[in-house]
């Protein structure tokens, strides 16, 4: 009987499994499986600190791994004792400072990795890259004439320009600025996905990370606690540190005892939760406020342009409510209730020391 192959476009372009990197008594990155699938975008977002920018030196080959594996599909790139070079991993690399050469122009740079080909077809793959990236204007310019965005996309245009299997970008939004930020961020996107290659994007913003990800990979004192797509680890986090890894929520203590929750707020359905104590999380917009439910004392109102946001109590219990429409009085009582759907718990036992986000 014949067994069928995986196909190629299957295969993940890069795969980590139980990579770990020490320093010292610390374990900057700790066991850590990981795959990036060809054409797809993965967010590794975690605080500053937790091994994000170690994670992406380990894949590129700058650092070596103490323990674990990095391979793609056709070969083994490190290994404790063994490490192929960069150079030789088929994988770009974008940093955070961009690393331009100077005297090189903009055309020149991105044309930089292409030795291999003639000149003429050097340049015009050099050119095909820039103006997808829309700088074919500014082909000439050298990069101290260049915006801190326009150097970005140069870089990135380098990285891409030898075909790489994999990008590794490190904060490559970081020091872009409001509305710019937004329109680089669409732009870098799309040429990212034309390019059928399998990216890695560190950050730590939460909000970003949601909007460019096809996966998110949560990261937290050298660990990876959660990965799955945003909506996943939005609205059904695996612990309290994956979920404060995604913006702010209040926690509220639950006893669970035959599929029903006890908690600050009332009595909900909990089928499937294990008995015992738990953590009900609330993100702040995900409180209704309503005829019923629980009664809350409103300590401070504040305006943030898209909503109110009220610091309240029910129960001896703070909750921050975000709420649009609708201002609270401050001194006033509100009644706030959950829709079912954004209900979760987690464990007290499955939180990880908080992520300073």
């Amino acid at each position: 009987m014949s067994m069928t192959q995986p196909s190629a476009m299957s295969l993940p372009a890069m795969s980590l499994h139980g990579v770990t990197r020490i320093y010292g008594a610390r374990r900057a990155v700790d066991s850590v499986s990981l795959e990036l699938a060809p054409g797809r975008i993965t967010c590794l977002l975690g605080p500053s600190g937790c091994g994000k920018s170690t994670m992406l030196r380990l894949i590129g080959g700058l650092e070596p791994v103490d323990e674990g594996e990095i391979r793609t599909p056709e070969r083994l790139l490190s290994a404790p004792g063994m490490q192929v070079p960069p150079e030789q991993r088929n994988i770009g690399i974008v940093f955070q400072d961009y690393a331009l050469f100077p005297h090189l122009n903009a055309l020149d740079n991105v044309a930089f990795g292409l030795g291999n080909l003639p000149r003429q077809q050097r340049e015009a793959r050099a050119l095909a890259l820039l103006e997808k990236s829309r700088l074919g204007d500014r082909a000439r310019a050298f990069p101290h004439m260049l915006s801190g965005g326009e150097q970005q996309r140069v870089a990135i245009a380098r990285a891409l320009a030898c075909g790489p299997s994999a990008l590794l970008l490190d904060e490559p939004f970081s020091g872009l600025d409001g509305a710019l930020k937004a329109d680089i961020r669409r732009l870098v996107l799309s040429v990212l996905r034309e390019q059928n290659v399998a990216v890695l994007i560190v950050t730590h913003d939460p909000e970003e990370a949601m909007l460019i990800g096809d996966q998110l990979a949560l990261m937290t004192s050298g660990r990876i606690v959660q990965s799955g797509t945003a909506e996943e680890c939005y609205r059904r986090p695996a612990s309290l540190a994956a979920a404060r890894l995604l913006g702010q929520v209040n926690t509220l203590p639950a006893v669970i005892k035959n599929e029903q929750a006890q908690t600050p707020l009332g009595t909900y359905p909990a089928a499937g939760q294990p008995e015992g104590e738990a953590w009900l999380l609330v993100r702040p917009d995900e409180l209704v406020v309503g005829p019923d439910g629980a009664e809350a004392q409103v300590a401070d109102v504040r305006f943030g342009g898209s909503a109110w946001e009220a610091t309240v109590t029910v129960n001896g219990q703070p909750l921050t409510l975000r709420t649009r429409g609708f201002r609270p009085e401050p001194g006033g009582t509100v009644r706030l209730g959950l829709k079912p759907e954004d209900i979760k718990f987690v464990p007290m036992d499955a939180s990880l020391p908080d992520p300073m986000v």
